[in-house]
């Protein structure tokens, strides 16, 4: 594949923004979608390379799997091309091999898989997703699930709610009518894989099949 550049400033300032989002990027809606319209800049190849492109690509993903089948994720004159070309990047490349250890990929989490939040990870009416403590409704609260959710696979269900990993390794509970299949419109077969991160919290790593 062909050295990955930035082309102006703009995608300069876009790159920092998003290298400072960490992995919660926790976006509404409509900055994901305007943050999905600006990825073209990100990954076109016209001015001089850019550092930590796997980092940036791995939140142009996330929020491609976020936004599912939306419009915006299948505009095939700027950002469907955006997200196949960072789809398109070498495994150890997504995996944060030129990022910090809370980004660097140690292992992949066997017995586990993505799953994406219906409605993303904005808040919905009532707030956002809680991630329980036990499956039930009045169960205490761990805080909000951060998607990708990261869920048992084959799934564990209880009661209407599904076993998941809080990015600390902490177990809990989401309801399943909260949880959809994670896909990416832009480019089907694109794999979400739950990770250990070299700095030992769980997160993930892109790959397609093979």
């Amino acid at each position: 594949m062909s050295e990955t550049r930035l082309c102006s400033p703009t995608a300069s300032l876009l790159a920092a923004a998003l290298l400072g989002l960490g992995p919660a990027l926790a976006l509404d809606a409509d900055t994901e979608a305007t943050l999905l319209k600006q990825s073209p800049l990100v990954v076109s190849a016209e001015a001089e390379a850019m550092p930590r492109m796997g980092s940036i690509c791995w939140v142009l993903l996330v929020a491609a799997g976020r936004a599912g089948d939306a419009a915006v994720v299948r505009d095939e004159a700027h950002v469907a091309p955006a997200i196949r070309r960072c789809a398109g990047l070498p495994p150890s490349v997504l995996a944060g091999a030129d990022g910090p250890p809370s980004e660097r990929v140690a292992s992949l989490l066997p017995g586990h898989r993505c799953m994406a939040l219906v409605g993303g990870q904005a808040p919905a009416r009532g707030g956002p997703t809680p991630l329980l403590e036990a499956p039930r409704p009045d169960s205490r609260r761990l805080g909000p699930a951060t998607d990708p959710v990261i869920v048992a696979d084959p799934l564990r269900i209880r009661n209407g709610h599904a076993r998941a990993l809080r990015r600390d390794g902490q177990p809990g509970w989401i309801r399943r009518d909260r949880l959809r299949e994670w896909t990416v419109a832009a480019s089907p077969g694109l794999r979400c894989l739950p990770a250990r991160m070299a700095d030992g919290s769980l997160g993930f790593t892109f790959a397609h099949p093979g």
